[in-house]
């Protein structure tokens, strides 16, 4: 009866290798300031997709500017951190629509990036101040995104500059060209030291698969 089969040793050296870079990308991203994460929604289409994956940077909240988009903790009761556009910062003047647009401090706002050209989708239009230290957050899908708009009656639906944990930098269709600075020097430094761990890598699975058959093979002790 022929014996159990085996990989053919590059096959192990080739799964062992990319699961250990796969690691270490994800741990050098981490070292560096940057998450890796899936959108659960669609309250961000067509800018990020559902089921889209997303790079983000660490920032605070007083960071970010208008446009940005962010992922905050939980607000207006919901579950885990959410993505949604920065619209307006504190002391900011939003009103919607009273000309078919969203207003910023009196002046039309540019939104190329809402779903189907829609400023508001089917809600009620509405006018609001952002206070100090605090965010204006809309989804740019606003036929179908949990945001500010609901929650006027409370802060005027704003959200704590604090509650701001990280900005997403890059996302699936996202021209790579466009990549911020500090990302790519992020990217080049766990490129080359990936080049090293490559090396070291293969180096270190050869050695241990040659060693371990070496060993299967030796003869008996008399």
């Amino acid at each position: 009866m022929a014996g159990p089969k085996r990989w053919p040793l590059w096959t192990s050296v080739g799964v062992g290798v990319a699961g250990l870079l796969t690691a270490a990308f994800g741990c050098a991203l981490l070292a560096f300031g940057y998450s890796v994460h899936n959108l659960p929604s669609q309250a961000m289409a067509p800018t990020l997709v559902q089921g889209g994956q997303i790079i983000t940077e660490k920032v605070r909240g007083d960071e970010v500017r208008r446009g940005d988009v962010v992922l905050v903790d939980s607000p207006w009761g919901l579950r885990g951190m959410v993505a949604k556009r920065v619209v307006g910062l504190g002391g900011d003047h939003l009103a919607c629509c009273p000309q078919g647009g969203l207003t910023l401090n009196g002046q039309p706002l540019a939104e190329p990036y809402t779903y189907q050209g829609s400023p508001n989708g089917t809600f009620a239009q509405y006018d609001a101040v952002v206070p100090a230290g605090r965010l204006f957050l809309l989804g740019d899908n606003r036929v179908d995104s949990l945001d500010s708009r609901m929650y006027l009656t409370d802060q005027q639906g704003s959200v704590d500059a604090s509650a701001v944990r990280e900005r997403v930098v890059w996302h699936n269709g996202a021209d790579s060209a466009a990549l911020p600075g500090r990302l790519l020097g992020a990217l080049a430094a766990i490129g080359g030291g990936g080049l090293l761990f490559l090396a070291g890598a293969i180096g270190a699975i050869v050695a241990a698969v040659v060693g371990a058959r070496r060993r299967r093979r030796a003869p008996l002790p008399a």
